[in-house]
Formats: structure tokens, C-alpha cells, sequence
């Protein structure tokens, strides 16, 4: 079984959903960017999250993973714009 991510809209938020194979949830709400002082960007249709990778051939970039309702995208976005999350991943002892 392969990790499933589909765009979902639950309630008032949309996003992508991804599903794990272990069936934990992950929802990436589309919450859109800011860039250079803009208002919000694409509120409803893109869920974008930071990497923890900074770009070494362009480092004022870093990856970023957007998710759109109609495609994934992993491209590299100047380090100054704002999205809005970035998972983090915590041990549990």
C-alpha cells in the first residue's frame, strides 16, 4: 500500500489530505502564500509547506511542496515568502 493524497474539502477547509500506510492523517489546509507584501495568494486552491532543505545551487531558495487541487508541484520559492505551515515531525519516547 502507497501513501494516498487526494484534494479533499471538509466542512469550510480545503486541502490536500494525505494518508499514510499505517492510515494516520495528514491534512495540508490551502491557506495560499504572500509574496513581496501581497495580500494572500490562492486562499483556496493551494496548500503550500516549507522543506527543511535550503536549495544548495540557489540559497536564497528553498523547496517547497505545493499542492494544488489540480496538480503536486516540489519547486523552489525565494526564502521571503509567506506559507503558512511546515510539518514538523516529533519522536514520541
Amino acid at each position: 500500500m502507497e501513501t494516498d493524497n487526494r484534494w479533499v474539502k471538509e466542512g469550510d477547509v480545503s486541502g490536500r489530505m494525505f494518508t499514510g500506510m499505517n492510515g494516520a492523517i495528514l491534512l495540508i489546509p490551502a491557506a495560499g502564500y504572500i509574496s513581496e507584501g501581497s495580500e494572500p495568494v490562492n486562499q483556496s486552491s493551494e496548500a503550500c509547506i516549507w522543506s527543511s532543505n535550503v536549495n544548495q545551487d540557489v540559497p536564497d531558495r528553498a523547496s517547497c511542496y505545493n499542492k494544488t487541487s489540480r496538480q503536486n508541484i516540489a519547486d523552489l520559492y525565494p526564502r521571503y515568502f509567506g506559507l503558512s505551515i511546515r510539518p514538523v515531525y516529533v519522536i514520541k519516547k
